[in-house]
C-alpha cells in the first residue's frame, strides 16, 4: 500500500534532528562502508501511538527513503548492511571476534567482574537515557520498571560473588583432576523483538563473564535499544583496555541469511561456536536443523512461556487484595508481552468470588496513555491488536465468558476497532482442559480456571501445559507450597511474591520453553564444563600400569559397612 505523504496530519512535535544514530561501524566493527548499504528510520513512538497512520508511513519511508521529508518525526536511525556486503561483514566480524575471545580468556574473572560493575554503574546512574530509549520502542513505564529490575539484579555484588564461586576451578580431593568452566568461544545471538533491554543485557553480561565474544543480530525494525546497549558496553570495554571486537552487531532483514554466514554454509572454515536464539517455538525445529548441519548440537534456544499462578483458599481478605494487585501487574505490565508475563490463572473455589471481584477492580486501573508519563498503570500498545477478535471468539467458542474488557482501544482509551491497545481482559468459566491454555497468547488477556479445590488438581492443570518457564503460588500453608514446589515442572517457582520477579534469571525452564531443561543462568550456561587432569611428567607405561595394579589397591578386609539406622 502506498501512502499519500501530503495527507498525513500535522504532528504535535518534531523529532528532528535525529536524536540517535548508529552507523554500521558502531562499536568495534570496522568493516568498510559501501554506498549500497541503506539506513532504517524509526519514527517517534509517542507520535505513532497517537496517530497510528504513522506506522504505515514509517514502513513506506523505509521502502522508499527518497520520499522522506524534513518534518517527519524520525527519532532514530541505523545502518543496515546490504546483501552484497553481508558475507564480507560477517566474515570480518567472525575473524576479529575469534581473536578477541582468545585474548579475553586470559583476563582473570575478577577483572571481568570489575568491568561489568562499571557497566552496571553506567546503567544505574543514567536511568533517564534508558527510559527515553525504551519509550521509543513503545515501552510504557511499567515495562521499563520490570526491565530495569531484571537488569540491576545481575550487577549486585552478591550476584557476582555467587557466579564467581561457581566458576572457580574445583579440584577433586586426592586427585590431580579439576573441573573448569571454559568459554564456548564466539556466540551468535538472535536478539528478541520484544524485551531487548533486559534480555540482551543479561546475555551481554553472561557472555562477558564466561569469556565469550558476541555477534549480535537485533531485530532490524526495532534495533534501537540493542544498538545502544552494545555501544554503551563497548565504551566501557574500551575504557578498561579490553580486547577489541568482543561485541559486534549486524542489521539485516533476513535472519536466515545471517545464520547461513554465521554457521559457515558458504565457507566451512568460518563459523560461530554456538548460537543463542530467543524467539518462539515455530522456528525451533528449523533452527535446530540448521545448527546441527553446521556441527552445533546444543544451541541455547529460549522459547515462549505460558506462566501460571495458583491462588489457594487460605488467604485472608487483605492478602487477596494484595494478591489481586500483583496478578494484575503481572498480566498488564508490558501489555502481557513478556515471555514471563502471566498467561493463566487457577483459583481455589472457596475464595474465587471475592478474589475475582478484587482482580476486576485492579484490571480496570490499567489504561492507555502517554509513553512519557511515569505512571505504572499506563498500558503500552499491543504488537498484535488485530488478533483480539479471534482470541475472544476462540475462548467463547470453548465455553468461556468475557467478564471484563475484550475490546480494542485507542490512545485516548476510547473503543476503536483500529486501536493499538487491548483493554485488560478476563475470561472466566474456562475449562481446565481448554486447548487455549496450552500455548502463549501475547496480549493482556487472562484466562481464569476455578479449580475443584484439591491441590493435586491444580498441579495436574498447570503441568498439562508443555511450556514450563515459571509458576507462582499464593498460599499461607507451607505444606501446600512445598507440595507444589516439588511437583510443578517449571524452571522457576515464586511463592507469595511478584510473578514478574527476575532476581536471577528471566529464561530457562522445562518442557518446550528451552532445550536444556533447567533455569537459565547465563554466565554458567555460556561456558562448557571441562575436566583437566595433569600428570606428574611423562612416565614409562610399565610404571603407569604398576601404579594401578590390583596388588596396590587397599584391602577391604576388616572394614565395616555402617548402614543407616533407617531407610
Amino acid at each position: 500500500m502506498s501512502i499519500n505523504i501530503a495527507s498525513v496530519p500535522a504532528l504535535s512535535s518534531i523529532a528532528s534532528p535525529v536524536r540517535w544514530y548508529f552507523p554500521l561501524t558502531s562499536g568495534y566493527s570496522k568493516a568498510e562502508i559501501s554506498k549500497k548499504n541503506r539506513q532504517y528510520v524509526l519514527f517517534d513512538a509517542e507520535e505513532k501511538v497517537k496517530n497510528p497512520s504513522l506506522f504505515a508511513l514509517e514502513s513506506e519511508i523505509n521502502r522508499h527513503p527518497e520520499r522522506a521529508r524534513e518534518d517527519m518525526p524520525i527519532a532514530a536511525q541505523w545502518d543496515m548492511v546490504s546483501d552484497e556486503e553481508l558475507g564480507r561483514l560477517t566474515q570480518h566480524q567472525l575473524l576479529a571476534a575469534q581473536k578477541a575471545t582468545q585474548a579475553l580468556r586470559r583476563i582473570p574473572l575478577r577483572d571481568r567482574i570489575e568491568v561489568l560493575q562499571a557497566f552496571g554503574t553506567r546503567l544505574r546512574t543514567n536511568p533517564e537515557k534508558w527510559r527515553s530509549l525504551t519509550a521509543q520502542e513503545s515501552y510504557s513505564y511499567n515495562t521499563f520498571l520490570v526491565s530495569l529490575d531484571a537488569i540491576l539484579e545481575i550487577f549486585k555484588p552478591e550476584y557476582f560473588d555467587f557466579i564467581e564461586e561457581i566458576l572457580r576451578p574445583r579440584f577433586k580431593p586426592g586427585s590431580r583432576a579439576r573441573l573448569e568452566y571454559s568459554p564456548q568461544g564466539v556466540l551468535g545471538v538472535i536478539s528478541p523483538q520484544n524485551s531487548s533491554f533486559p534480555m540482551l543485557t543479561q546475555v551481554l553480561h553472561g557472555a562477558f563473564l564466561a569469556g565469550n565474544a558476541l555477534l549480535i543480530k537485533p531485530p532490524h525494525r526495532l534495533a534501537l535499544v540493542a544498538l545502544a546497549l552494545v555501544d554503551e558496553f563497548n565504551r566501557v570495554l574500551q575504557d578498561y583496555g579490553m580486547p577489541d571486537h568482543l561485541l559486534n552487531t549486524v542489521i539485516h532483514p533476513n535472519t536466515q541469511k545471517i545464520l547461513g554466514h554465521w554457521l559457515g554454509h558458504s565457507n566451512r572454515s568460518f563459523r560461530i561456536d554456538n548460537l543463542v536464539f530467543i524467539g518462539n517455538s515455530k522456528r525451533r525445529d528449523d533452527i535446530l536443523k540448521t545448527c546441527q548441519q553446521a556441527g552445533i548440537f546444543n544451541p541455547i534456544i529460549e522459547l515462549e512461556g505460558v506462566d501460571a499462578a495458583y491462588i489457594h483458599g487460605d488467604l485472608t481478605d487483605a492478602l487477596l487484595r494484595q494478591t489481586a494487585r500483583l496478578i494484575a501487574h503481572a498480566k498488564n505490565s508490558g501489555s502481557g508481552q513478556f515471555c514471563v508475563s502471566l498467561k493463566r490463572l487457577y483459583v481455589h473455589p472457596e475464595i474465587y468470588d471475592p478474589f475475582m471481584g478484587y482482580l476486576r477492580d485492579e484490571f480496570q486501573r490499567y489504561q492507555p496513555g502517554s509513553l512519557k508519563i511515569d505512571n505504572p498503570y499506563i498500558l503500552g500498545p499491543s504488537a498484535l491488536p488485530h488478533k483480539l477478535p479471534s482470541i475472544v471468539a476462540a475462548f467463547e467458542q470453548a465455553g468461556a465468558r468475557v467478564t471484563l474488557g475484550g475490546r480494542r482501544l485507542n490512545y485516548y482509551s476510547e473503543p476503536d476497532p483500529e486501536g493499538l491497545y487491548i483493554e485488560p481482559t478476563l475470561f472466566e468459566d474456562v475449562a481446565p482442559d481448554c486447548d487455549l491454555l496450552q500455548s502463549e497468547i501475547f496480549a493482556n488477556v487472562l484466562p481464569v480456571v476455578k479449580t475443584p479445590g484439591r491441590i493435586e488438581d491444580a498441579i495436574t492443570y498447570i503441568n498439562a501445559c508443555p511450556f514450563g518457564l515459571r509458576a507462582s503460588i499464593f498460599a499461607q500453608d507451607l505444606a501446600v507450597i512445598e507440595e507444589m514446589r516439588h511437583s510443578l515442572r517449571v524452571g522457576t517457582i515464586i511463592a507469595n511474591g511478584n510473578p514478574l520477579d527476575c532476581s536471577i534469571q528471566i529464561a530457562g525452564g522445562q518442557g518446550g520453553s528451552t532445550l536444556d531443561q533447567h533455569t537459565r543462568i547465563w554466565p554458567i550456561d555460556l561456558c562448557f564444563r571441562q575436566i583437566v587432569s595433569e600428570g606428574c611428567g611423562i612416565k614409562d607405561l610399565d610404571e603407569v600400569l604398576h601404579g594401578i595394579s590390583p596388588k596396590r589397591l587397599p584391602s577391604l578386609e576388616g572394614m565395616k559397612v555402617h548402614a543407616p539406622d533407617r531407610l
